[in-house]
């Protein structure tokens, strides 16, 4: 009979039997797709390279190659898009208590890389410009944007902070202005504060995943709140709600739980991502045992771990397949 059961078993073995969302073969396929679209974008860069002696050998009959026009409108489109420049904080004396605190520092450092980076993007994509309409020639590191821009991927020297793996070009200078808007905003939150730079911050709504350095942020509100406490950070725990609680908690945005909803408690559903208008970071010096550990990632790509935090699931949820079906939260 066990035999015979064996044999009536289907050749298709959905995911469900091992614990994975119904849609797991799907993502899969996505994930494989996403490669190979950038595997024929470097071969057509490789291609395009071969090329370019040929292009140039007839610019002088044809005018400008009309790969560098089209980076040439590509260029000005970027330099529209991204704000013009974004103003420095102007630091107080360095015994001033608010140098002295976590989230300040922090911030200044946000806005003085951000600052720096925007900076060299714009001063590329003028100098990008130029060569394209025949104002300059070209230099090594002229050739190497044209290279990347033609492939539709993000230059090395622009890669400052993480990002996702296979992010286009394009895709890269709208999520890079948004986090230049972002940073410009929490600078001027604390650009007149005193001593109460944890309680101004603590006003605004924070894009974590937004940050060009997240884990920093989470540090630096770890210290703030044990500073406040009188203890030490060991003896902290991190806690993530969609609801504000009593005690320090700081508002996050940009959330989104992978494979589960998030109510009250987190109900898992067929694989797709929910989104959490606002979550409430606290520190706290209790920690619940309800509930299931949940991991918070960086991007999409789960390459990057910012920290681990309890979230309680709802009665009807066993809290095993929470971790069977590989619940996650994204900041960006």
């Amino acid at each position: 009979e066990f035999v015979a059961w064996c044999h009536e078993l289907p050749e298709h073995e959905p995911p469900v039997w091992l614990g994975l969302p119904p849609n797991a073969e799907t993502l899969v396929l996505v994930q494989k797709g996403q490669e190979f679209v950038a595997d024929v974008r470097r071969l057509r860069s490789l291609m395009d390279d071969d090329d370019d002696d040929d292009v140039e050998a007839g610019a002088q009959t044809s005018g400008v190659p009309a790969y560098m026009r089209h980076i040439d409108t590509v260029a000005t489109a970027f330099e529209q898009q991204l704000p013009q420049a974004l103003p420095l904080l102007s630091l107080p004396s360095p015994s001033s208590s608010l140098v002295q605190t976590p989230l300040f520092r922090v911030i200044e450092r946000e806005t003085r890389v951000a600052h720096k980076l925007l900076t060299l993007v714009h001063r590329d994509l003028h100098a990008l410009r130029r060569v394209c309409r025949g104002e300059t020639k070209q230099t090594n590191h002229v050739r190497n944007l044209l290279r990347d821009f033609n492939a539709n991927v993000v230059p090395r020297a622009w890669l400052q902070y993480t990002v996702p793996r296979g992010c286009s070009l394009s895709r890269w200078v709208t999520d890079f202005a948004m986090r230049v808007d972002h940073i410009r905003e929490l600078s001027s939150c604390i650009e007149s504060a005193t001593a109460q730079t944890m309680e101004r911050v603590q006003s605004v709504r924070v894009w974590l995943g937004g940050l060009l350095f997240p884990e920093a942020f989470v540090t630096a509100t770890r210290q703030s709140v044990a500073k406040q406490l009188e203890c030490s950070l060991e003896e902290l725990h991190v806690g993530l709600s969609p609801f504000s609680e009593n005690g320090v908690a700081f508002m996050v945005s940009g959330l989104r739980v992978e494979g589960a909803e998030w109510t009250r408690g987190l109900v898992v559903n067929e694989g797709s991502a929910s989104h959490v208008q606002v979550g409430y970071l606290s520190w706290s010096k209790t920690q619940s045992e309800d509930g299931v550990v949940v991991p918070v990632y960086l991007n999409g790509d789960r390459s990057l771990l910012l920290f681990e935090v309890r979230v309680p699931v709802e009665h009807s949820v066993d809290a095993h397949k929470v971790v069977q079906r590989a619940v996650a939260i994204v900041a960006a």
